[in-house]
């Protein structure tokens, strides 16, 4: 084996080392998750509520990515010991795009508010807001999976390349692991996707309450990217893009809710589009709100299904065939040679 190939090979292993330790945290989120749901509760109180918003400018298209997270504190007691937490749940993310995600946590866990806190018996340092699984425990494991896979596939066709072995075969193994990738990421979005088909469909039937506006924003998004002329001469093409971000308060049984939906799938539209909306939807606004009689925390706006509410379960139902016909037809042929 040449040394370029050592070094290869090393790379990848810290690669893989790396996407190991991502994989370790999501698996172990998803544990603490599960077994939250049966912790023991006791009661806490909101020390800290507020929201952040960072920019980050991409250096090469002069792009501003906007971040918005909510910083939470939690604080309760056990045994006579007072600990801190900021978990809501555990594999929460630490922000997104949409200044909705971050307001709606704000609201919900206003500074001084009182809330209950699940523990571990064992540690009672690792505590959360909301126990129970969360789909966003997902994302780590879904980030190591994406390290580690595209590695092992590049390992086995070094080996395969440098030990004179049958390459077909090694071929079909890293198309394996490549379609085993796009497989697993077609379920993960084809079950968000048909979970949001269900729950449009179902919320024309669900029941209703009362509600009003409680944060209201127009968002601009800036997309930029650089393009070529053919002649080796390139420039930034600069696009806009636009959302309406909403959270409304409503009230079911006495018990205050908080929720972000206007209508399940919406995406970015265009200017006039979102103004209407933002215009429909001012701050203080009284709106009727459709909430699922199992959780009322779920609740939308504007019942019922649209285009955009199939895109996500057509993303999942698009990876999972291109894996499929990898699987079924290109593997075989492969290994025929």
């Amino acid at each position: 084996m040449k040394s370029m190939d050592y070094v290869v090979g090393v790379i990848l292993l810290l690669v893989i080392l790396g996407g190991g330790f991502f994989l370790r945290l999501g698996l172990r989120n998803i544990w603490r998750g599960v077994a939250s749901a049966s912790w023991p509760r006791v009661s806490g109180t909101v020390v800290r509520s507020t929201t952040n918003a960072t920019t980050d400018v991409n250096k090469n298209t002069g792009q501003r990515d906007k971040m918005y997270s909510a910083d939470i504190a939690f604080q309760y007691n056990v045994s006579g010991h007072d600990y801190t937490t900021t978990t809501l749940h555990f594999g929460q993310t630490l922000g997104s795009g949409g200044s909705s995600d971050a307001e709606i946590r704000h609201l919900r866990y206003p500074q001084g508010a009182t809330v209950t806190i699940a523990y571990n018996p064992k540690d009672p340092s690792i505590a959360a807001a909301e126990p129970g699984f969360s789909l966003e425990a997902f994302w780590l494991v879904a980030a190591g999976l994406a390290f580690i896979l595209p590695c092992v596939m590049a390992g086995i066709l070094v080996y395969t390349t440098e030990s004179g072995r049958n390459e077909s075969r090694g071929m079909a193994i890293g198309a394996g692991i490549f379609a085993s990738i796009f497989a697993v990421l077609g379920i993960a979005a084809l079950c968000a996707g048909l979970t949001t088909v269900w729950r449009a469909k179902s919320s024309v039937h669900w029941p209703t309450a009362e509600g009003v506006i409680r944060y209201a924003n127009m968002q601009t998004e800036d997309k930029a990217q650089r393009v070529s002329d053919g002649e080796g001469v390139s420039h930034v093409e600069h696009s806009e893009s636009y959302s309406t971000n909403l959270v409304f308060e409503y009230e079911v049984s006495g018990e205050k809710y908080f929720a972000n939906v206007r209508r399940f799938g919406v995406l970015n539209g265009d200017l006039a589009q979102e103004a209407d909306a933002a215009e429909k939807y001012p701050l203080g606004a009284k709106v009727t709100v459709a909430y699922s009689p199992v959780n009322p925390n779920v609740a939308v706006l504007e019942p019922g299904t649209q285009g955009a509410t199939y895109a996500m379960a057509g993303v999942g139902a698009a990876c999972l065939f291109f894996a499929s016909v990898v699987f079924i037809w290109i593997i075989p042929s492969m290994l025929r040679f």
